[in-house]
């Protein structure tokens, strides 16, 4: 009877036992046990509303979990397009439009395209020092978002499909510690800091409404107090841990993700839109024209209303945009589950791009007596750019000077930052 009562009471005579310890070694640890208790969990899409309303503060750790991934669609290229025009992959296409159509009927030889709807662009933010800049998704994401839906003609609203969950927040990472986290599901505790000038000026949001509401769970212009914020995991209290099934494989079937170049043809700045879109056209591997010459040599050029670009209908997977005066875009999607999948396409569009470098050069000497080369403006990761890099192409960021990682380009917040991380930037 004694051992059972013991047994029962023992939980309590431990608890008494911890609190003792708590006031004998005085108010600081104390204040630490406090503090560890305080410590919430969020949701992504609830951290910045708790904030804005006072019941969270800067400074303040908190914990969340999700997919923490190096793409974030932070900036919108100038030749970003809704939707493109692709060769149709369905083997029956031809004659289930001749089902539909019975007094137009068309040949086997015929080419259908149909309208696809494509991601916005993702970019991959430069580290700076031993800083890494990730973005975390809520462990519910299930993909990226499309600008338009194409069925509503009128609808001039973001797809966010049915779910907040492709809104992300940035985290600010010690490249030596926590790089093993990036593109898997984990859980987090991190400090809710002021996002540092040098990562924001490198995101480009402030200027595209659609951007700003993706980004709305880190950056929101219009609050009166906080109104750009990150996680930072370079605290020595912060804590990174793999989730359930980590690996992206493991919760995704498919997870796509565009890659996407914009590049400047500076002989091009005084054509007509006309003009130049026919010279570019002629110099494109994916043509109607080349796949089958009977279609004729004039450009095919389509324009959407409301849209500032024009695409080319493309006979492969790579997407051509066109933009006066003299800005060219290249789209493709590819995989973040299966990694062969994304060294094919990545080979794929930077032989494409390199490819039109050349013909760009020599058909600048032909039309206007002087070679030039192609000017790549964006590039989804810049970690890429030594596969766009050619004697015939150069990279000239407007911040490259930011985006090449000198000592010199470290603010003194972030060495701070890295200092506290016990893994100091040198």
């Amino acid at each position: 009877m004694a051992l059972e009562l013991i047994k029962e009471y023992l939980p309590y005579i431990t608890s008494l036992g911890f609190f003792y310890n708590i006031l004998k070694f005085g108010p600081g640890v104390a204040r630490s046990f406090v503090d560890k208790c305080k410590v919430r969990e969020f949701d992504i899409g609830d951290i910045f509303d708790e904030l804005t309303e006072g019941t969270l503060h800067a400074n303040s750790y908190i914990t969340t979990e999700g997919y923490l991934l190096k793409y974030g669609q932070v900036f919108k290229p100038y030749t970003h397009l809704n939707s493109g025009w692709n060769v149709s992959k369905e083997k029956d296409i031809i004659a289930q439009l001749n089902k539909k159509n019975p007094l137009h009927k068309g040949n086997k030889s015929d080419l259908v395209f149909e309208r696809e709807r494509l991601l916005m662009p993702t970019q991959v933010i430069p580290h700076l020092g031993e800083i890494g800049c990730a973005f975390i998704y809520d462990s519910r994401f299930s993909g990226f978002v499309s600008n338009k839906d194409l069925s509503k003609s009128s609808n001039t609203d973001l797809l966010i499909e049915n779910n907040k969950y492709t809104k992300p927040i940035l985290v600010l990472y010690d490249l030596k510690k926590h790089s093993q986290y990036i593109n898997k599901k984990m859980s987090l505790k991190g400090k809710i800091i002021e996002m540092p000038q040098e990562i924001f000026s490198l995101l480009n949001i402030e200027n595209d409404d659609d951007i700003r509401e993706i980004c709305s769970n880190f950056y929101r212009p219009k609050n009166e107090n906080n109104n750009v914020i990150c996680l930072s995991l370079l605290e020595e209290n912060s804590k990174v841990n793999f989730g359930f099934n980590y690996n992206l494989d493991q919760n995704f079937d498919e997870l796509s993700i565009p890659l996407f170049v914009e590049t400047k043809l500076d002989k091009f700045r005084n054509l007509e839109s006309e003009e130049a879109s026919q010279l570019i056209y002629e110099m494109l591997p994916n043509t109607v024209h080349k796949l089958n010459p009977s279609f004729g040599e004039k450009a095919w050029l389509l324009h959407d209303e409301g849209e500032d670009a024009s695409s080319f209908p493309s006979t492969n997977k790579i997407n051509v945009m066109y933009k006066d005066p003299g800005t060219v875009g290249f789209y493709t999607t590819t995989s973040l589950v299966d990694s062969e999948k994304y060294s094919k396409d990545l080979d794929e569009l930077s032989t494409y791009i390199n490819n039109f470098s050349i013909d760009y050069k020599n058909l600048s000497k032909k039309h206007f007596g002087e070679k030039d080369k192609l000017d790549i403006t964006f590039l989804f990761d810049y970690n890429k750019k030594e596969l766009f890099k050619s004697r015939d192409s150069n990279i000239s960021f407007s911040d490259d000077k930011q985006w090449s990682n000198q000592k010199t380009e470290v603010s003194d917040t972030l060495k701070w930052l890295g200092q506290k991380s016990k893994s100091p930037i040198k």
